[in-house]
Formats: structure tokens, sequence, C-alpha cells
């Protein structure tokens, strides 16, 4: 989608570049009908409306964001006017509403981490009206040239080193997590009661799906109602209807596991991933992007109109699927048991970064 919003403050915005990508656009920059940039970062939304801190931001001073320069932080703690925008926009986009906020009242949970940075390729000009995604560093642009080659030839070797690449995007404080939900025996899930599954979603799993901070926070806000409503029964029950689930249903379980507040379709996929690897894989934008450089797949044309960023749960049940394809395909060349679609969504996920 080129067009964001009409505000009264910005006049018509457009997207220039969107840099992160997680059930909609989280972290991008938009131009407005005089030129002028903008860095945007989504921190939350409801029912009816997206949120996100906007900051003016000369060319300059975005080409600095971009090739890490400029910590993402700081691109919106160190505002040069010392203001930023609270920018809402409905989910028709038929209503805007902005909010100007001194950069010094700021909720710091929101912005960045510190030390996370962008990593593209100098852009040549920024001028250009149309949305385009950030250009790769040449790395990724290799590695994604290979993955037409990899998913069709079933080398072993290449399989192997892909999904060993996995860990060298893992960041190093979000490593201990991400072994852990590896290794999850889902056993103790399954025996877990209603305050202990609670915990588990809160302090594990949402923080090991939602690695940014402000992603983190905006979702946790949605399960946390259960204990503020005193539903947490209600949660428990869903385990239960999961445990129970036929998971050769990969739609029925995905939308099951989609009920629970705080969870979009690749949430609730991540979450029967860790606890049903052998099942079921994790259909984020990345398996999308990795996909589409496939056109031997049959589901190609239900892959290339597919809205990376916002998957619904027919979309999902077709990338499991495909991975659930594809791991057994693994399996019969390899002559073993121990490839999954969770270890293949791994491998999609490299292959698009």
């Amino acid at each position: 989608m080129a067009f964001l919003t009409k505000s009264s403050l910005f006049g018509p915005l457009r997207f220039f570049e969107i840099y992160e990508e997680y059930d909609g656009a989280r972290l991008f920059s938009c131009r407005d009908s005089s030129g002028h940039y903008f860095l945007c970062l989504w921190i939350g939304g409801s029912e009816q409306f997206d949120e996100y801190l906007t900051v003016s931001v000369s060319p300059r001073r975005l080409q600095s964001v971009r090739v890490g320069e400029v910590e993402l932080r700081a691109a919106f703690a160190e505002a040069k006017d010392g203001q930023v925008i609270k920018l809402l926009i409905s989910r028709d986009a038929d209503v805007t509403k902005t909010e100007i906020v001194p950069v010094a009242s700021l909720n710091a949970k929101l912005l960045p981490a510190a030390g996370e940075v962008l990593r593209l390729l100098p852009a040549a000009m920024l001028t250009q009206a149309s949305t385009h995604k950030a250009a790769p560093a040449s790395k990724q642009e290799i590695l994604r040239d290979g993955t037409r080659e990899m998913w069709n030839g079933n080398d072993p070797d290449l399989w192997l080193k892909a999904l060993h690449r996995y860990w060298e995007f893992v960041k190093p404080s979000n490593l201990a997590l991400e072994r852990e939900m590896n290794q999850l025996d889902a056993e103790t899930v399954k025996m877990m009661n209603p305050q202990a599954w609670y915990r588990f979603l809160l302090e594990k799993f949402f923080r090991w799906q939602y690695t940014a901070p402000n992603r983190y926070a905006s979702t946790t806000k949605l399960l946390s109602s259960y204990a503020v409503n005193n539903e947490l029964p209600v949660l428990h029950a869903i385990k239960k209807r999961l445990f129970a689930s036929d998971k050769e249903n990969i739609q029925q379980c995905l939308a099951l596991a989609s009920s629970i507040r705080g969870l979009g379709i690749a949430g609730a996929s991540g979450l029967l991933a860790v606890l049903f690897p052998a099942h079921f894989g994790t259909v984020s934008q990345f398996a999308v992007k990795a996909l589409a450089k496939i056109p031997e797949l049959p589901e190609r044309a239900v892959i290339a109109a597919m809205n990376p960023e916002s998957l619904n749960l027919n979309e999902g049940t077709v990338l499991i699927r495909v991975m659930r394809r594809k791991a057994a395909e693994l399996n019969r060349a390899f002559s073993t048991t121990e490839w999954t679609p969770r270890k293949v969504d791994m491998v999609l996920w490299t292959c698009a970064r």
C-alpha cells in the first residue's frame, strides 16, 4: 500500500521505505506532498486505530539512520525540534488524529532498544515517490538469490548450512530465550496451571515472538487483559483445546491459537511451532518473501498475492502446508526424520533476511 493517510497536520502521506514489517509496517519512512520526510514507528493499536510515533527528518538525517550512523532510538529521542508527533490512523484510513508530544515526556519503553540500528546500503537519492523496500546488503542479496537453488536441489549440506545460519541472526541478548524455545518441552507446558500458562506466554513466548520492545508492550497489553479481568481460566481453556486438537487440521489449530489476545496469524503460528514443531512452522513475512523466490511451487500464485505483513487464516494455512510438504520431502531425500516444518521455517527466515 503506497498511501498511508491524509492528515490535517501533514497533508497526504505516502510510504517511502519500509524497514520492519510484522502484521503490517512497523518501522518505515514516508513523505508528504511537499517532499518532506518522516520516520515512523508503530507503538500499538486497537481494533479501530494504529498508533505511530512520527518524527520529521531531513534527507541527510534519514540517510544517516538508514546506514546505521544514527541509532533508531536516537532518531526519535533526539528529534531536532524536541518533539515528535503521535499519529493515530483508523484501520480504514478515514480518520486521523495527531498529537504533539515533547521528547522529554516520551515513554522510553516504546522506543527501539539502545544500540539498534539499520544496516542498509546508502540510497542514491531520497526523492523518489513510490514505495519500495530498503535495499539489502550484498550478502543478504546473495542468500536470497540462492533460495530457489537450495529449495529445488535438496542438497543436505546447503540445507544444514542454512539452518545453522539461523543462529547468526539471533541477537546475543535473545540467545538464551531462543534456545529455550527451540528446546521447549511441550509436556511441561501441557501440565501448566492457569497462572503458569499465563506467565509462560507473558514472560517467555511473547518476549520470544515480539523482540521489538514497543511490539512486546502493545501485544502483552492485550494479553494481560486476561489477568486484569480475572479470565485466566478462559486462557487456560484455549491451551487445553490446543493440546487436544487434531494437529493435522492446520486451519482449526491456527484459528484456535489466534484467538489468544495479542496474537495474529503470524504470532499464532509461532506458538504452534514452538509447541508442536513436528506439525507447524512460523508463517512470518520472511517465509512469504523467501517462498516468493520459488516459481516452481504449486502455490506460487497464491503466495505472490499475499501481503507479507498481514496474513490471513487461509494464507497461513497454505504456508504451513508448504512447510509440512517440504519437511517430508527432505526426510525422504536424506533418509532421516530430523526435518520438521519448524526447521523449514527457520531456513526460510534466514533466506529472506
